[in-house]
């Protein structure tokens, strides 16, 4: 925003100085350190003519002073000693020390001809510094620091100056603040440096050319790909590491590596750091060099560790759920004002290279194209013969999609009970029948859905969430049951926690291999024969609905399988990285941007919600259903032998024995986590939390549109106003 200062110019030529006040309106994104030469028509002169330059005075009240001063400018030679000595006799005077600058070319000392010159000006500028020093010390130190800053030196001198004069007054804490400082800035900065500034240049393109929906379906993709990064880093510090360095107590016989196990996950996978029957149940031991008996305890217990990691990465994803679920939800209710003022408001003047002007002239363009056809949208109203008639289309289209959903659940089930579980080397059967429903019915979804023929997109793409929503839940429902009861101890699984964790392996990379295969075979192949008849506009357009919940998906089955897979969250990091560049590849060759563009403002609310709700508070619920009640194998695993994952007691005891200030963790674990009544207070508390802030962007939504029409109704007020003026200008003419 602009501001007005009062500027006062003097201008220095043949002894006459003329002072002209004037008022300047000043952007604080504009750069007034400059100077500007001015010769008698106003444009750059040479040496001899005046010169104007306009400095950002020091502020001494809530209003900053700027000062322009316009002197002649000759060629004399000054020194760092004439510097000083000027703004000595500045602050002498008490004056604000930016009043008067020099050109910078003067400013720098010159190299003088003789050495007698270069001894008194060293003498010169050491006798002005002491005085300086001594007059700096004099003042307040919010004047002092304000005379250092408008120095016309470097930032070293300026800072040397500036423990000269108060490192003996304020003693070391001066210094070690003057470095804190240092430190609170390279932190800053270092904060900066976050996953917000991971493919910055991609998501700018894909938001500039193919708009906000598609946009948020890549934001998304970088959202999950943290929630990963952080619970794969603790469990990779803390339970993976440690078991690495360690072994198991018994090595088995691995077996070769032949390349099918990165597919099923089984053979040489089976007995190594990726399945929970590899780790251990005992503490870690120092390492024996050579030939003894029985190495010393380090007091690190594996169970515990692999207990406790568990619950903390679980915690800590749930918490920034509800924060990025608050964050979306007043991100969400924001204004952003009217189409006139983000029409002449949004342009970024800051942007002077020619990609990025073209990427932004881009960006403005698809943005008001959105606003405009959601203004369009709003204001389509057809007859009630018309709406009843949708809604007739919109329960037929609703009965083909639940019956669809409901006869591949079925079967998919009927497969689970007669099929997989009597064929035990068919282990890629299942994943496969998964992956195959994920990818057709949604196909019969969107062709479905072209006979709703909804008015606004939005509409239409919400409702394809929900039916996707329904297809992933049913899927994920019937899985779980297979999972959480005793079907796999039919199967003769000696340690059912690794058959889980290979069984939702395979899910997650079946489910990799198959939109890759859609991806690649599909859009590749459509778009190379719409090229081929020369028919671009037939590319099909981005599935927003179908690519977030594919997502939602996988994500649910890398939280599912962490207890049973610590290295799965790895491997859906992995997934995550393919997934962005093959469907950043495919949306800029094979898709075309929506003939009907909508702004999903509220978008990457309803992912983070759908993320948050039905995916991770059903994997929690089934994570802590399995380490309260259901007891562990009793050959393998951390919790081998004991009646649920739970039961601890001894190695509490321990860890007490072995490092007796970690005591009060034994006390938590007892009165707290033991007891689900700790879990039902923080999921309430959670829950409080987000209602709190829904409720307060609720209001605020309402305060804004009431402010919205009191604008409009005062903008009517004076036109009415405006009316009755002209009306009695014409009467008391006439």
């Amino acid at each position: 925003m602009a501001a007005r200062y009062d500027l006062s110019i003097e201008v220095v030529s043949s002894g006459n100085v003329e002072t002209v006040e004037m008022d300047y309106l000043s952007d604080p994104d504009s750069d007034l350190d400059e100077w500007v030469p001015l010769d008698t028509h106003g444009g750059r002169g040479d040496s001899g003519q005046p010169c104007i330059q306009i400095m950002d005075e020091c502020p001494t009240n809530e209003a900053d002073g700027f000062t322009l001063t316009v002197m002649r400018s000759h060629p004399i030679r000054r020194s760092r000693a004439a510097v000083l000595s000027q703004y000595l006799d500045s602050s002498q005077c008490r004056r604000p020390m930016s009043t008067i600058f020099s050109h910078r070319s003067t400013i720098r000392s010159r190299r003088p001809s003789h050495p007698a010159e270069t001894h008194q000006e060293l003498s010169d500028e050491a006798r002005q510094r002491k005085e300086l020093v001594k007059n700096l010390k004099s003042v307040s130190k919010r004047d002092g620091v304000c005379m250092i800053r408008g120095l016309p030196l470097s930032v070293d001198e300026k800072r040397h100056l500036r423990r000269e004069v108060y490192l003996d007054e304020e003693g070391p804490s001066s210094y070690i603040a003057l470095h804190c400082s240092w430190l609170r800035f390279a932190l800053s900065g270092a904060r900066r440096v976050h996953v917000s500034t991971l493919w910055r240049g991609t998501l700018k393109r894909v938001g500039a050319h193919f708009g906000t929906g598609v946009l948020s379906y890549f934001l998304f993709v970088r959202t999950l790909l943290l929630y990963d990064s952080i619970m794969a880093l603790l469990v990779g510090l803390f339970v993976v590491l440690p078991q690495a360095t360690q072994g198991p107590e018994l090595p088995p016989a691995r077996q070769s590596f032949i390349g099918l196990e990165l597919l099923t996950g089984e053979g040489y996978f089976t007995n190594s750091l990726m399945y929970y029957g590899y780790y251990t149940n005992t503490s870690l031991r120092k390492a024996c060099l050579f030939h003894c008996q029985e190495a010393e305890e380090l007091g690190y217990s594996i169970p515990l560790a692999y207990h406790f990691i568990i619950i903390i990465s679980f915690f800590f994803t749930c918490v920034m759920l509800v924060y990025s679920l608050s964050k979306s939800l007043g991100k969400s209710l924001q204004s952003e004002g009217g189409l006139t003022v983000w029409f002449f408001g949004s342009w970024d003047f800051k942007v002077t290279k020619k990609s990025s002007i073209l990427l932004k002239q881009a960006s403005i363009l698809t943005q008001l194209k959105e606003r405009i056809s959601e203004r369009m949208a709003q204001n389509k109203r057809g007859g009630w013969m018309v709406r009843v008639w949708q809604l007739v289309v919109c329960g037929l289209v609703w009965i083909i999609c639940l019956s669809s959903t409901g006869i591949c659940v079925l079967g998919i089930y009927l497969y689970v009970k007669y099929i997989h579980l009597k064929k035990v080397k068919n282990v890629l059967g299942l994943p496969f029948l998964v992956s195959i429903v994920n990818l057709v019915l949604p196909g019969l979804f969107r062709a479905t859905s072209r006979a709703e023929r909804y008015q606004s997109p939005s509409t239409h793409a919400y409702v394809a969430i929900l039916r996707h929503l329904l297809l992933k839940s049913s899927i994920l429902s019937v899985l779980s049951f297979h999972w959480m009861t005793d079907d796999h101890r039919r199967l003769g699984q000696e340690c059912w926690e690794t058959y889980i964790g290979q069984e939702l392996y395979r899910h997650v990379v079946t489910d990799l291999v198959m939109t890759l295969l859609h991806t690649l075979c599909g859009e590749f192949l459509w778009s190379w024969c719409v090229d081929g008849v020369r028919r671009r506009d037939q590319r099909p357009v981005f599935d927003i609905a179908r690519n977030v919940l594919d997502l939602i998906y996988g994500q649910t089955l890398a939280w599912a399988g962490v207890l049973f897979s610590p290295l799965l969250p790895a491997v859906q990091i992995l997934k995550l990285l393919l997934l962005f560049y093959i469907k950043k590849a495919s949306l800029l060759l094979n898709h075309r941007p929506s003939h009907q563009p909508w702004r999903a403002n509220r978008m990457s609310t309803v992912f983070t919600t759908l993320l948050c709700f039905p995916a991770f508070t059903g994997v929690a619920g089934c994570v802590a259903y399995t380490m309260w009640t259901v007891k562990p194998s009793l050959t393998c695993g951390p919790f081998r032998s004991l009646p649920t994952m739970f039961s601890l007691e001894r190695e509490w005891e321990e860890l007490k024995d072995a490092h007796y200030s970690l005591a009060w963790l034994s006390v938590v674990y007892t009165h707290l986590l033991k007891k689900p009544i700790f879990l039902y207070i923080i999921a309430t508390l959670l829950l409080l939390v987000i209602y709190i802030n829904k409720q307060r962007n609720d209001g605020q939504k309402r305060l804004i549109s009431l402010l919205k029409k009191q604008i409009r109704n005062e903008g009517e007020d004076t036109k009415f106003l405006i009316s009755k003026l002209k009306t009695l200008h014409q009467e008391h003419h006439e």
